[in-house]
């Protein structure tokens, strides 16, 4: 049994045989003999490759369409390679049509795909041929006409030139007089006129003053002085409405937190004091939030053994928990 590579004549094929042939081992197809045909016009049952085909031999194709010009030439020519009992394979089709098959199951599905790959083999040729007969179309039509030598050329291109240039220099000249005040020996403006300009200037009435007003500037925190700290504190936890008992759960909650901490404060931490934009202000757990729903909305700040409730909006201390 030998593996024949066929080329199609080469005024059909753009693919080398060379290429083929890598190809065809690329899909792990060991090639024997290669052939390619040069007579386009031979019919097909009549070329050398036919002719060197036995019973067991595969022949190897780039595509179906190779084996004819129609479709009834390509299933004629494949049919009769199956009758000869020859397996044929198409490298960029991927198929494969093998005559040794005995079931007739399979036969019926074999030549089902043989005729549904010639009509496909068909198809592309017809529309390869109108593409190319559309492209030489437009090429004929798009060529540009040959022009001949004429003496007369230069000059009469020359005249335009000159014509055209003359037309500009009339068009400059007439508007000088149509728009003199563009005109460099435009005459100046007598003195009255300018007389009137001055006075017109002058009873002109001046714009208003512009409204300057004082930003008023923040006034500065006062810090409660340590004798009244505990009122302070007292205010605020009667205005968040926090029980002395509460006020000891929360401190054992979030008294100990690092992160809240402020070390080495540059300002007292007391009722009505800002805390600085540099401090970080911690953010109360969920679940304390959720038994204290006054101390939503608030952070807070852990110095020493007080604990400063926080508005995060102006970053001024509300209220005062301390440790008993």
């Amino acid at each position: 049994m030998t593996t024949y590579l066929y080329d199609a004549p080469a005024s059909q094929s753009r693919q080398s045989l060379a290429t083929q042939w890598r190809r065809a081992e690329a899909v792990g197809l060991a090639i024997d003999q290669a052939f390619t045909e040069q007579e386009a016009d031979a019919p097909t049952e009549r070329r050398p490759v036919y002719d060197k085909l036995k019973a067991g031999d595969t022949l190897v194709v780039s595509g179906v369409g190779c084996l004819g010009e129609s479709y009834a030439e390509i299933t004629d020519v494949i049919r009769d390679l199956m009758r000869r009992r020859i397996c044929v394979r198409s490298i960029y089709d991927n198929l494969t049509f093998d005559g040794r098959v005995a079931d007739a199951g399979k036969q019926a599905s074999r030549d089902s795909l043989i005729a549904f790959a010639a009509a496909a083999a068909e198809t592309q040729k017809t529309a390869k041929r109108a593409a190319q007969t559309r492209q030489a179309l437009v090429a004929e039509v798009s060529a540009p006409e040959p022009v001949g030598k004429d003496r007369h050329g230069p000059v009469l291109q020359f005249g335009v030139v000159a014509a055209q240039l003359s037309a500009l220099a009339v068009a400059a000249y007439l508007a000088s007089f149509v728009s003199p005040k563009l005109s460099r020996h435009s005459p100046a403006s007598p003195p009255a006129q300018m007389a009137a300009l001055d006075r017109q200037r002058a009873e002109a009435p001046l714009p208003p003053p512009a409204d300057f007003r004082e930003i008023p500037r923040e006034k500065p925190a006062i810090v409660a002085s340590d004798s009244n700290n505990q009122e302070a504190s007292g205010d605020a936890r009667q205005s968040l409405g926090i029980s002395p008992e509460r006020e000891q759960e929360i401190f054992s909650t979030v008294g100990d937190w690092r992160s809240a901490r402020v070390k080495d404060a540059s300002f007292a931490v007391a009722a009505g004091a800002i805390v600085p934009r540099g401090v970080h202000l911690a953010i109360f757990p969920r679940r304390l939030v959720a038994r204290e729903a006054v101390l939503r909305g608030y952070r807070f700040i852990v110095s020493g053994q007080r604990i400063g409730v926080v508005d995060p909006t102006n970053r001024r201390i509300v209220a005062i928990l301390k440790k008993e």
